[in-house]
Order: C-alpha cells, then structure tokens, then sequence
C-alpha cells in the first residue's frame, strides 16, 4: 500500500468516526465561503493562507486541486457529484492547498490537514490516530523511523535465521512500533505486498485499482476516487 492509498484508507477511517466530515454542501459553490471562513482561521492564527478559487468538474469521478491556479474542482451535484459535496473532502482539497505543489499525499500533506482541523477547533487528535494505525506519520523524519521499522521486521524473515534469531527481531520490531504508535499488523501486510512479485495478493480497492466502469454512480469514495495530487 504506498502512501496515497494509505492516506486515503485512514481518512476514510476518520470521517466514519467524525461526524462533523459528513456535513454537506447544497452544490459546489456552497463551498467556496467554506475556504473564505477556514483561510480566515488560519491567518488568525498567523499563518498567511487565502482561499484558493471552487469550480465545477466536467467529469464526476474526481475532486482535485490545481496549483498552478490555486483552483479546487469539485463534480458538481447534477453531474452525480453528491459524493464530494462533504466538508471532510472539501478539507482534503484546502489541505492541498495549504501543503502546496510536490506534497502529494505524503508528510507534508498530512500536517496540512492536521492544521486545518487544529484551526478549525476539530479533534485533530483523531485524524492523527486514523493516520497512525494505517502506519503513517506527519514528518519525513518519522516515515524514516517506519521504514527502519519495516527493515526490522523483514530481518525476522530472512532466510537461514534461527528461530531465537526471528524472536528476537520480531521483539525490537514490536518496540519500535510500540514507541512510534505504528500498527505492526498494517506493517506487516504492506511488507507482504512489497515482497509479492505476482501482483495476485488482495489489494486496496481504491483509486486506479480498482475498476471504475464495474460501479454504479452512488459509491463510496474509497472505492471510486483517485484524487489528482
């Protein structure tokens, strides 16, 4: 699982515990004074953020921000765009705006969504734990400590090891887990799916995995959304 996918796992964790993420919007126009509130929020606590422009998408299947033009496409509601008229998408979006061009959805991404429930008053504290148990962090620094982490583990696998030799690395893998709050279980299926060659293991049904014709129009956005950045 890399990180988009990762990141897009946990944050569907997240709004199914966070109920203010379900909040709807009437269309895509509903959205834009949401970003003029928010951006205010920030600069109140004196970060220097300007809403970034809302428009309407030709096509329904995705939600995407533009940083060339600091512009947020939205599927607007008679295309069938339903699924992305929600405050926790429309946050997802901002935060890419907020990260900038490069983020993508790793670490720098991350903290941008942190921020925008930290200035918001939300429980950001539950977005983090979300993060957490599908094993990512909010710093390049920490997506080392996993990496480490995984290399440990994968010691405990390695060929002529002795089973004293296994315990021991899987001991010190559990420890460093355990002191970084990383899922080992989540580890150890992303270390299975690194070390498949036949691509046959089951994988996340999300985004460019999954088979966008074999869907009806009504889904969830795990399953049908590929977010541009």
């Amino acid at each position: 699982m890399d990180q988009t996918q990762a990141t897009y796992a946990a944050e569907d964790l997240w709004r199914s515990r966070e109920r203010q993420t379900q909040i709807l919007f009437g269309d895509w126009h509903e959205i834009q004074p949401f970003y003029v509130t928010l951006a205010a929020a920030f600069r109140a606590a004196g970060d220097t953020v300007y809403p970034p422009t809302v428009k309407p998408r030709k096509g329904v299947l995705k939600a995407h921000y533009d940083p060339t033009t600091s512009t947020v496409h939205i599927p607007p509601y008679d295309k069938g765009g339903m699924w992305a008229l929600n405050v926790g998408i429309a946050i997802h979006e901002f935060a890419h705006h907020v990260a900038g061009a490069g983020a993508g959805h790793g670490p720098r991404f991350r903290a941008a969504m942190v921020d925008c429930l930290k200035v918001s008053g939300w429980n950001h504290a539950l977005l983090e734990e979300c993060y957490a148990e599908a094993g990512l962090t909010l710093s390049d620094k920490d997506d080392g400590i996993l990496s480490r982490v995984s290399k440990v583990y994968a010691q405990a696998d390695a060929p002529g090891r002795t089973a004293e030799e296994k315990r021991m690395f899987l001991e010190k893998a559990q420890v460093m887990a355990a002191e970084h709050s990383i899922d080992l279980a989540l580890l150890r299926k992303r270390q299975a799916d690194a070390d498949d060659k036949s691509g046959e293991r089951d994988r996340p049904t999300t985004g460019k995995l999954f088979d966008l014709t074999s869907l009806t129009n009504t889904t969830h956005r795990n399953l049908t959304v590929d977010l541009a950045n």
